[in-house]
């Protein structure tokens, strides 16, 4: 009998659990989220309300019974002594620490330790780490929650009661009582959808007097009882409408869910901020820094004509203002790119101090120079920039054999790109529409007449002055 108690005892103990509550909730929710989901007409990889292990929002501590995180130590005081008394117990372990430790093992790095993004790991980076995709999946947690509370009015609810006293009267007199008495009641209820109510009670009342005759009396009653409201609170139409409005607030919250998460995917891939505006303003950034080259090469140009004589004081210092001006646009450009990006990881829930490459590949079709053109440019420049300097006395021979050797070096890597350019332009004008009169194709053909009638010559032009020089 002992062991039935201690039995008993432990399920009624374990059924009162945190444990317990938290997977029955799990148990009944998730089936709803995943049938409003397919009513709202979709299906995502992720209903889950725990994040991954890898996310930066994990709980790898016991969620039923989880350590105190950190606090403020001023603030922990009025927890353990509010108002002067002793608090309330709380569990004595502790943690440091907020994000789950070494959660950043599991980012996509590149060697350099960069976090290299495109589009689409972006958005898989943003449904993993962001607390707003987390928040909206708790709000559609929540919407299906309230439910199943809504759902369960219509079930079956079982009780098990039992009152059990002693009750001691006239002690120590002819006329003292002493009795022991435990009344049990188990039944159910059960609402209908009309508005009915069934109650069944089963109750045992088991008296033990020890005193006089020392008498035990057992009595049992069985109830059923049955209420059907004929007028207030009577008919489907009051007695289901707050069922009915659950189910269609979590269908509605599925559909909100379902709208946030288009739309999340739009703020993460192309809306303002997101990773198509962060190409943009890094291609501002070059554009900047190329302008700051062009606007540098100009100004070394202009010092050698301002060494021999050839301009004004005020022609340099216009020049100069404009190398400035762009040294300072390249300054502007690069620091609001840096914020912009710095939001940009905000929205992914990474921190700003994990650095991020963007995957340029989609800035591929419209970069119109090749790098290697633009390298080969800048070292011709230099070149010509160091000729330059030797322009007020000749070079011994020996240099200029050296200067000689290097600028045949310089043609041979020109050449490739003429012919490149030669195909290239083939290939456009095979494109270009001769029946089309408007003036854009005018325009077109015009371009590509002169370039098919310039870059010929320019190849010859090379190669004959190459053979002359051999």
């Amino acid at each position: 009998m002992r062991l039935a108690g201690l039995c008993l005892l432990a399920c009624a103990l374990a059924g009162c659990s945190p444990a317990h509550y938290r997977l029955s909730a799990d148990r009944e929710v998730y089936p709803i989220v995943a049938e409003r989901a397919a009513a709202a007409g979709f299906a995502t990889d992720r209903l889950q309300l725990e994040p991954a292990p890898v996310s930066r929002l994990a709980d790898p501590t016991d969620p039923d019974h989880p350590p105190r995180p950190p606090d403020d130590p001023v603030a922990a005081e009025y927890m353990e002594h509010p108002n002067g008394m002793k608090g309330a117990h709380w569990p004595n372990e502790r943690i440091d620490w907020i994000e789950p430790p070494g959660w950043e093992a599991g980012l996509p790095r590149e060697p350099n330790g960069a976090v290299r993004l495109d589009a689409e790991k972006a958005f898989e980076l943003a449904l993993l780490l962001s607390r707003e995709y987390q928040a909206a999946l708790e709000r559609l947690y929540l919407a299906a929650l309230s439910l199943t509370l809504n759902r369960f009015e219509f079930e079956t609810q079982w009780f098990l009661r039992n009152r059990t006293e002693f009750a001691s009267l006239g002690a120590g007199t002819r006329l003292e009582t002493n009795a022991l008495t435990s009344n049990t009641d188990v039944g159910f209820t059960k609402a209908f959808a009309a508005g009915g109510q069934l109650l069944v009670d089963f109750a045992n009342s088991f008296v033990v007097e020890y005193t006089g005759n020392g008498r035990t009396s057992v009595s049992s009653t069985f109830v059923a009882n049955f209420v059907q409201p004929l007028l207030r609170g009577a008919g489907r139409y009051v007695r289901l409408e707050l069922l009915t409005q659950a189910e269609r607030d979590a269908l509605y919250a599925a559909r909100d869910f379902y709208r946030f998460r288009k739309q999340f995917w739009a703020t993460v891939t192309t809306l303002n901020g997101g990773y198509l505006d962060q190409l943009l303003l890094l291609q501002q950034i070059r554009n900047a820094q190329e302008n700051l080259r062009g606007q540098e090469q100009n100004m070394r140009l202009h010092e050698e004509l301002f060494a021999g004589g050839k301009i004004s004081i005020v022609e340099m210092d216009r020049v100069f203002q404009a190398y400035q001006q762009a040294r300072a646009g390249v300054a502007q450009t690069t620091a609001g790119g840096q914020t912009a990006l710095d939001s940009f990881k905000l929205v992914l829930g990474l921190p700003p101090r994990i650095p991020v490459e963007l995957d340029d590949g989609p800035l591929a079709p419209f970069v119109l120079v090749d790098p290697k053109l633009e390298a080969l440019r800048e070292q011709i420049d230099l070149y010509q920039r160091a000729r330059n300097r030797d322009l007020g006395a000749p070079p011994p021979l020996a240099d200029l054999r050296a200067q000689y050797r290097e600028l045949d070096a310089l043609a041979d890597r020109v050449a490739p790109f003429i012919e490149s350019v030669i195909r290239e332009l083939e290939d456009w004008g095979k494109t270009l529409d001769p029946a089309r009169k408007d003036d854009q194709a005018r325009r077109a053909r015009a371009t590509y007449e002169q370039f098919h009638e310039a870059l010929p010559p320019a190849r010859d032009d090379l190669n004959r002055i190459r053979t002359d020089a051999a």
